[in-house]
């Protein structure tokens, strides 16, 4: 079945809905633009005893190595989520667990993908000043021509972009490894709604 990772997790009270709905993955965003930036300590007060229960990524965006590092230990994160810049070299010497994030439009060059050492990368819509959760949805042309072309390299893709029950049975149908939403399950940034998130996953479930 296709995963679900609802991202910008805030409150203590929407990690406890992730998990009794069955959510896959929960997102903290540690980047300071973003309006669901958390800290470290934010994260170990709202995930606390809740860990393995459900999976959390940190999410970074061209963050310094150690800054990585350091928060993966200490939050006990199961994953990292590099939105950024981020070299091959920069992925590979963190020696964590990680899924690359990777800004498409038409044409993209699937050997951007492949320089990384990945079995998962995450596909996000293309914006030229942001790098990731601008809600916009993601062109489903591009996204098919993505997942056809990295399955031949078992690559599987985790979708994000403006993902909703308006869309996701279009993207269910390519058969991704999972899907990120975001905005689409709020009331404001940072704010989940359990009734939002129930009405996009039942297409999944």
């Amino acid at each position: 079945m296709v995963k679900v990772k609802v991202c910008g997790i805030t409150r203590r009270d929407d990690l406890i809905a992730l998990t009794e709905l069955n959510i896959d993955y929960g997102g903290f965003i540690f980047h300071k633009v973003s309006p669901r930036y958390v800290t470290p300590d934010m994260v170990e007060k709202i995930s606390g005893s809740i860990s393995g229960k459900i999976g959390k990524v940190g999410v970074f965006v061209n963050a310094p190595g150690e800054y990585i590092s350091d928060v993966y230990h200490g939050c006990g994160l199961d994953l990292v989520q590099l939105h950024g810049d981020e070299t091959p070299e920069f992925c590979h010497d963190l020696n964590i667990p990680y899924w690359k994030a990777f800004r498409v439009y038409p044409g993209f060059d699937l050997d951007r993908i492949l320089r990384y050492e990945l079995d998962i990368c995450l596909i996000d819509t293309y914006s030229a000043d942001k790098y990731g959760g601008t809600g916009r949805t993601i062109d489903l042309n591009t996204l098919k021509e993505v997942i056809a072309g990295l399955s031949h390299h078992d690559i599987r893709v985790m979708v994000a972009g403006g993902i909703g029950a308006h869309n996701i049975n279009d993207i269910i149908e390519m058969n991704p490894y999972g899907v990120d939403i975001n905005s689409t399950v709020e009331t404001s940034p940072g704010v989940k709604s359990k009734e939002k998130i129930y009405e996009v996953i039942k297409h999944v479930q």
